[in-house]
């Protein structure tokens, strides 16, 4: 048979046609469908991340409408108590213009009953006058004190706010940070206010919220674990996994729970030696959040040779980072399945060929020639031809039979792909446009951020009072305008200033002491007096205010307070006890008795002598001379 000549020629015709078919189809297709399936796959990824964000976003949307609803529901109980605690006070106040009551004895019964009053979790009823005077209030440390300057642990004046909500809308509500009742620890407070201008009361309650942000944090745990569970399912390719961290490298959830619950800030890029965790967090920030790297296998530990990838998304309102991570080899997998496929299959069509050609090429002749013309189209890329079998059966309507088989397989796994091309590529381009979309409302936000800065800085700056804020060892780390003018001190020399610089050793001792008081109690201390000495070496009288600064893991890192210049004032005390002490001597004269015995000194007013008693002498001695 091989001694034939035409049958060489044409055995060898047909074997490299096929080959050369075969090599074509190849070279042409595995290459892109390499590349689009590894596309599809990282797509896939992609939208399985995507689709977890928006389960965590539906999540945090269930656990918002939740707050606004217990947060409702307690508005609505506080203005029901308010409401009936001013009903009563103003049937006490009935009472008193229907003469069966005095005023006092009106209000004092009012105030007693609601000074009684305790509802809900020790909760209670206050009033206020117009003053920001506490006329009555459950807790003895605070009855009848003058809230007018008193301040939350945010520095927002309390009662004040309280009593111009009440009387400019009639009644409102407000929020500030307080103490229950035998409880030190401060908690945001929801108050609701009403005015009763008949005795200028302001009638008042408030209830905690702490009791809504645990069940928030119960909410949130619970998430956390639904989550674990559906997280533990998920696989990207065939060993790839999600897992979600927060911005100081806390793991939430990881599928490995030697991994989970732990703090991975010293894992290492083994590429770049840097935190691993804080390339992912930058990552996400990014317009492609996709992180490349090399890493290590769990049968493979230590030798970080195998290429990795991590798509990240950052959720702000849970401060979460939710990512996929999957090895770059396993996103190759189906590629080399289908190429692997294609190979066995083009082996397969050989053999067969080669076969049917060497058993009956003298009778094939004819039809091998019209296969082979046919098998020139396709190659060129007409996959529409078909070969017509004939009705006999034989060697010649197999081969056509495959070769019509090969090629139909061929065309509807082109056409299948591009199909999956096409989708994959309309979800690219609609995650684009959801990524441009935050991307925008992440910059309204922190120009609106830059702005609030701006107007806090305008404030400190055009203050009267002089603001300050130190380290622990007292040097000033930051101060306003006022301050440095206060003291003569240009804003260069004053900064990093400790000080005992601008104290003597009396005032120097009495500041650091009020200083490591704060420190130990954390309490601010309102209202002390400090003598500073200016750079020209005058004095200078100042109130104090200060209060302890904390860092975002609530430890002590300075303090910050407010200083008011009283110089004046206090030369102006002197002096009128000055005019005191010399108009009680001229009574001296005029009576012939001393007014008071043992006052020795102009400036030394007794501590029985008030200063109605002072007035109430000069203008005695002055109509008696």
């Amino acid at each position: 048979m091989f001694s034939s000549v035409l049958f060489r020629k044409i055995f060898f015709s047909i074997l490299l046609i096929v080959l050369a078919f075969f090599a074509a189809t190849y070279f042409f297709s595995v290459p892109l469908i390499r590349q689009s399936v590894y596309g599809i796959e990282e797509a896939s990824a992609r939208t399985i991340l995507d689709n977890v964000l928006k389960l965590v976003r539906s999540e945090y949307l269930d656990i918002e409408a939740y707050r606004i609803s217990a947060i409702n529901a307690r508005k609505k109980q506080l203005e029901d108590i308010v409401s009936l605690a001013a009903s009563f006070v103003d049937s006490k106040y009935q009472q008193y213009q229907q003469g069966m009551l005095t005023e006092e004895e009106a209000k004092q019964m009012a105030l007693e009953e609601l000074r009684a009053l305790r509802y809900g979790s020790n909760d209670y009823i206050w009033v206020s006058d117009y003053d920001s005077v506490l006329i009555s209030h459950p807790d003895p440390r605070l009855y009848l004190a003058d809230y007018s300057r008193v301040r939350d642990r945010y520095g927002k004046l309390i009662v004040p706010s309280v009593v111009k909500i009440a009387r400019e809308n009639g009644a409102g509500f407000t929020s500030y940070w307080w103490r229950r009742l035998e409880n030190e620890a401060f908690i945001e407070k929801l108050a609701y206010s009403k005015d009763f201008p008949q005795w200028q009361w302001v009638i008042a309650t408030g209830v905690y919220l702490d009791d809504v942000e645990s069940e928030v944090a119960r909410r949130k745990e619970k998430i956390i674990g639904e989550l674990r569970q559906i997280l533990r399912e998920i696989r990207v390719a065939r060993s790839g996994y999600m897992y979600i961290f927060d911005s100081k490298s806390n793991m939430i959830i990881h599928p490995n729970p030697d991994i989970e619950n732990t703090n991975f800030s010293d894992m290492l890029n083994p590429m770049t030696r840097n935190p691993i965790g804080e390339e992912l967090i930058a990552v996400a920030h990014t317009a492609n959040p996709k992180l490349c790297y090399k890493w290590d296998k769990p049968d493979d530990r230590g030798r970080y040779v195998y290429e990795k990838i991590s798509w990240v998304k950052y959720f702000k309102e849970f401060d979460w980072y939710i990512a996929s991570s999957v090895y770059t080899e396993e996103l190759n997998i189906t590629s080399l399945m289908l190429r692997n496929r294609i190979l066995l299959v083009s082996g397969v069509m050989l053999i067969l060929s080669l076969g049917a050609a060497t058993l009956f090429l003298s009778k094939l002749l004819i039809p091998i020639r019209e296969l082979a013309s046919m098998a020139l189209k396709a190659k060129d890329g007409d996959l529409s031809v078909r070969y017509k079998v004939l009705a006999e059966k034989g060697e010649v309507a197999v081969l056509a039979t495959a070769f019509n088989s090969m090629i139909t397989r061929l065309r509807d796994n082109i056409r299948e792909l591009d199909e999956k091309v096409h989708e994959r590529a309309c979800d690219l381009v609609r995650a684009n446009e959801q990524l441009m979309q935050e991307m925008e409302e992440r910059t309204q936000a922190e120009e609106a951020m830059r702005r609030s800065n701006e107007r806090d800085q305008s404030i400190l700056e055009n203050i009267e009072d002089g603001y300050f804020e130190t380290d622990m060892k007292g040097n000033l780390a930051f101060f306003n305008k006022a301050l440095a003018k206060n003291l003569g001190y240009a804003e260069a020399e004053l900064s990093g200033m400790n000080f005992r610089t601008f104290s003597d050793a009396l005032n120097a001792e009495k500041i650091f002491g009020i200083f490591d008081k704060i420190y130990k109690t954390g309490k601010p201390v309102t209202t002390f007096d400090w003598k500073l000495l200016k750079k020209d070496g005058s004095v200078c009288h100042a109130e104090m205010s200060a209060s302890l600064v904390r860092d975002a893991e609530n430890r002590p890192i300075g303090f910050r307070g407010i200083a008011r210049d009283v110089t004046e004032r206090k030369a102006t005390e002197r002096e009128l006890a000055y005019l005191a002490y010399h108009m009680i001597r001229s009574q001296d004269c005029i009576t012939g008795k001393p007014f008071l015995r043992g006052w020795k000194s102009p400036y030394a007013v007794p501590k029985n002598l008030r200063m109605s008693e002072l007035c109430f002498t000069w203008i005695w001695t002055v109509l008696n001379r």
